[in-house]
C-alpha cells in the first residue's frame, strides 16, 4: 500500500491523540545521527541535528512527562533529509559546502527543523498561532538557522582552523542564498497548499475557538 502525505504526517496520532512512542523513537535515531555527523565534522547537519534532538525533548523536560513530544510525522520531516545525507556521506559522496546538492537538501532540512520547533513550542506552551503567522514564522527561523550554521562555520574556521568556508564569503552567500530563496518557496508552497495536509496539527497551533485553520 501506498503512503499518502497524510498518512505520514499523521504517524503516531489516533484520533486527535498523539502515540509519543515513535516519536521518541525518531527522536533517538536524530540523536545518533547527531552524533554520526559530529565524528564526521559535519558542522552544520550536527547543529541541526543536536538543535532537533533538544527541540523535540523540550517540552518533556519542562512537564517531566514523556508524552509532551512533537508527533511523529513532524518528526520524520527532519528525519529524511538528515538520513539522505548521512547515507550520502557513508557512500562517499559528499559533496562541496557550496554546492548546489547539499545546499538543497540543508534547506529543506532548515525549514522541516524550523517547524519542528514551533510545533515543539506549541506542544509544550500555551502559545496559538494562526496559520499565516505560523508559516512565516517557520520561514524566518529557517533564515535564523541558516545564519547560526553560517556563524559556527566561521568561528570555526577561525579558532580551529577547518576549512568549511574556505575563508570565502561566497560560501556564507551561496549558502544563505538557498536558504533564502529556498525557504521563501517553501513558504508560499505550504501557506498555499499545506493547510489541508497539516491540520491534522491544527490542535497544536491554533485555539479551538478560533475555528478552521
Amino acid at each position: 500500500m501506498i503512503l499518502s502525505i497524510g498518512s505520514l504526517l499523521g504517524l503516531g496520532m489516533h484520533e486527535g491523540r498523539t502515540d509519543p512512542r515513535p516519536s521518541w523513537g525518531l527522536w533517538a535515531l536524530i540523536a545518533v545521527m547527531a552524533l554520526f555527523f559530529v565524528s564526521m565534522k559535519e558542522i552544520v547537519w550536527a547543529f541541526l541535528a543536536l538543535w532537533s534532538t533538544f527541540a523535540m525533548a523540550a517540552p518533556a523536560l519542562a512537564h517531566r512527562s514523556k508524552d509532551r513530544i512533537v508527533p511523529a510525522g513532524a518528526s520524520l520531516l527532519v528525519v529524511i533529509p538528515m538520513l539522505i545525507f548521512a547515507f550520502a556521506l557513508l557512500i562517499g559522496a559528499d559533496p562541496a559546502p557550496d554546492g548546489a546538492w547539499e545546499n538543497l537538501l540543508a534547506t529543506i532540512a532548515y525549514y522541516s527543523v524550523s517547524f519542528l520547533t514551533f510545533l515543539s513550542i506549541c506542544v509544550g506552551t500555551s502559545i496559538r498561532l494562526n496559520w499565516a503567522l505560523l508559516t512565516w514564522s517557520v520561514v524566518f527561523l529557517a533564515f535564523t538557522l541558516c545564519a547560526t550554521a553560517i556563524i559556527l562555520q566561521f568561528t570555526s574556521d577561525y579558532y580551529l582552523g577547518t576549512t568549511y568556508l574556505n575563508n570565502e564569503n561566497q560560501a556564507a552567500m551561496v549558502q544563505l542564498s538557498w536558504a533564502y530563496f529556498g525557504c521563501i518557496g517553501i513558504g508560499f508552497a505550504v501557506k498555499r497548499f499545506g493547510r489541508g495536509a497539516l491540520s491534522i496539527y491544527q490542535p497544536y497551533w491554533k485555539k479551538p475557538t478560533e475555528g478552521k485553520a
